[in-house]
């Protein structure tokens, strides 16, 4: 199990791709930037007060394995999307913010290897039907 903590101070400088991914499923695409790095992973979505609908950011592991988040100063309730290699979902959590210096913030870990994780706007996934079983497309 790994924890991805989203509690380093300064934003990383992201890596600029030479294109920004879509993320597929069904008929649904959410544009999103990319977290490869350990330090861009760490960073996530903190700070951020709001999001555009069709957005998000795809967590990108070099294996596939267990990776646990937390919410840690960011700002906006998610929806995480864990997808495996085969690129099938595999689990869908609601994720609340957890801010404060005292804050006793919830650790998310449904259990399931993925190798990506989408995360895009609470509520989301249930408006749009997203479901586990479901096959996503990653797209330049």
């Amino acid at each position: 199990m790994f924890l991805v903590a989203c509690s380093q101070q300064s934003k990383p400088e992201f890596s600029k791709p030479l294109f920004s991914p879509s993320v597929c499923i069904e008929k649904n695409c959410f544009h999103t930037e990319i977290a490869s790095t350990p330090a861009e992973r760490e960073y996530g979505l903190m700070n951020r007060t709001s999001m555009p609908e069709q957005s998000g950011m795809i967590f990108i592991f070099e294996k596939e394995d267990s990776y646990s988040f937390w919410m840690k100063d960011t700002l906006i309730p998610l929806d995480m999307i864990r997808i495996d290699s085969g690129m099938n979902i595999v689990g869908i959590e609601e994720a609340t913010p957890c801010t404060g210096p005292d804050a006793s913030c919830t650790i998310y870990n449904p259990g399931k290897p993925a190798s990506y994780v989408l995360e895009i706007n609470y509520g989301i996934s249930k408006k749009l039907g997203i479901q586990t079983g479901q096959k996503a497309i990653i797209t330049k």
